[in-house]
């Protein structure tokens, strides 16, 4: 049996509330819609500078830097990357047009705006970048995770099969070597669909993804009827239940 990511993200679903869900996703629009202002921002400070070629290639990196996370985190925010596109582009015009008339069209009145949103764009941009790179950095390869059991998904439902401190006394470890899931338990499961991330054998399918910057694993196996158990997953170098794999 196939589990996708679209199950698991049926079963994160019952383990954090609609309104819960909702709080993030427009703490991520919020911050989404701040950086595409730095963007123009940017954009028109870069057309303020004249010849000095260094300070405008610096301006322009931070209008790519700030443009790319708005769009980010305009996804993060429950959104495709085509309506992620067309939101953050609506956006970066109708701020684009302000603040022109803000200055009155006039590039030697950029001081209105530097003094505006020089200090904040600049501390936004190096606080969502490091947001991202911290949180949201996925499964890397031969980097050690151990995954929590937050309990099966039974007819829809999300529900506890043990106690928290069995759960912390049982988990899973893994590593992902060449395209091989393996555990310290001496579990070895090849990638099976690298779209979905979904690693499996005649017996076993495990799937992993990110969502609302948690990892997750979706775990289940034949034994059990291929019901299948979410584990909340991190980093981590101790391996302690038996074996290294090989």
């Amino acid at each position: 049996m196939k589990y996708s990511l679209l199950t698991l993200l049926v079963a994160i679903s019952f383990v954090y509330s609609n309104d819960k869900a909702d709080e993030i996703y427009k703490k991520f629009d919020n911050t989404s819609h701040g950086l595409t202002e730095c963007s123009a921002y940017f954009a028109i400070t870069s057309k303020a500078v004249g010849q000095d070629k260094k300070l405008k290639k610096r301006l322009l990196s931070y209008y790519e830097l700030s443009n790319n996370l708005s769009l980010l985190y305009a996804e993060k925010a429950n959104r495709d990357i085509k309506m992620a596109s067309k939101v953050v582009l609506s956006r970066y015009e109708m701020t684009l047009d302000f603040m022109t008339k803000e200055i009155n069209n006039d590039l030697s009145n950029i001081s209105i705006l530097t003094n505006k949103y020089q200090k904040n764009c600049v501390d936004l941009i190096s606080k969502s970048s490091n947001s991202i790179q911290a949180k949201n950095i996925g499964f890397l390869q031969n980097q050690k995770y151990v995954c929590i059991n937050q309990g099966m998904l039974i007819n829809g439902k999300l529900e506890t099969t043990m106690s928290e401190e069995e759960a912390l006394q049982y988990p899973i470890r893994f590593l992902i070597d060449n395209n091989m899931l393996k555990t310290d338990a001496g579990l070895s499961l090849p990638l099976a669909d690298k779209e979905n991330q979904i690693y499996k054998d005649d017996d076993t399918v495990v799937t992993i993804a990110v969502n609302d910057n948690k990892r997750m694993m979706l775990f289940a196996e034949k034994l059990m009827n291929y019901v299948p158990t979410i584990y909340f997953c991190q980093e981590t170098e101790n391996w302690t239940l038996s074996k290294e794999p090989n």
